[in-house]
């Protein structure tokens, strides 16, 4: 097996919401077999939809300021360079908390919540 890669122009961004999209890099698709990875991007102000995966989930701030909050109310701050691991089963959002556009990692492990993230409109 060899490695593959990722060039700009084979990533496809998707809208996942108003003001939010999405860019999967590597999954089942592509060759990953027990991660999934790709980027969130989050324009000012906005948010995502309360979730709950059944994976771990790591989220590393590439570019901006972003918060993870859970339902229970505890609030992850982060700027470029930190991250967050989110445990299976803890609902929680995304949101961009800066004045400039954010921009997130995610990785899956494993694999599994990315499937639906094909499914969204091209942007």
């Amino acid at each position: 097996m060899k490695p593959t890669l990722m060039q700009h122009k084979d990533i496809i961004t998707q809208s996942l919401a108003e003001n939010i999209r999405i860019k999967i890099l590597f999954d089942r698709e592509n060759g990953a077999q027990k991660v999934a990875t790709g980027i969130v991007i989050l324009e000012p102000s906005s948010r995502t939809a309360p979730h709950v995966r059944a994976v771990e989930e790591i989220i590393f701030v590439i570019k901006g300021a972003a918060s993870i909050v859970t339902a229970s109310g505890d609030v992850y701050n982060m700027t470029s360079g930190e991250s967050v691991l989110i445990p299976p089963g803890v609902e929680h959002y995304h949101e961009n908390t800066g004045t400039e556009t954010a921009e997130q990692l995610y990785i899956f492990a494993p694999q599994g919540p990315e499937v639906s993230l094909r499914d969204l409109p091209f942007y």
